[in-house]
């Protein structure tokens, strides 16, 4: 009886171990690191998506208050020093009636492996435009 008592404390031992092993908990480190390492990519595009767009609206406004197209250079001059060497192109110009101005925003994301899930994901470029009206001034003396 003493045996089996010995024998029944040694299994419960023993299978108080399973799946402690290091092989399972390096595995679990490197999926938790992988998930991590996606999450703060999709983070960085998303922030890089938001200034993309705040840069863009902030452009058109200065070319509308510039009077529309004449603006349109010195607008674009001042995207160009926000955003950097990570967007292509930044284009400004009008709507066919001359009423609205338009900025837009193109580049590649800066985030390195976004560009391996391509396929995917669809994070691998980055499209913002800004419409803002062109109004004319009041003259509050007249």
């Amino acid at each position: 009886m003493a045996a089996d008592d010995a024998v029944t404390r040694l299994r419960a031992a023993l299978h108080g171990q399973d799946g402690s092993s290091p092989v399972t908990a390096i595995g679990g480190l490197l999926i938790f690191l992988g998930f991590l390492f996606l999450a703060v990519q999709v983070t960085v595009h998303l922030y890089t998506i938001s200034t993309a767009g705040t840069i863009a609206l902030e452009a058109a406004n200065r070319a509308a208050k510039d009077g529309g197209a004449p603006g349109c250079d010195r607008a674009r001059a001042w995207a160009d020093s926000r955003v950097g060497n990570w967007a292509d192109t930044v284009a400004c110009g009008e709507t066919l009636d001359g009423q609205e101005v338009i900025v837009t925003i193109t580049g590649t994301s800066p985030v390195a492996s976004m560009r391996v899930f391509r396929a995917a994901t669809g994070l691998t470029s980055i499209h913002r435009s800004a419409r803002v009206r062109v109004e004319e001034g009041i003259d509050a003396r007249t």
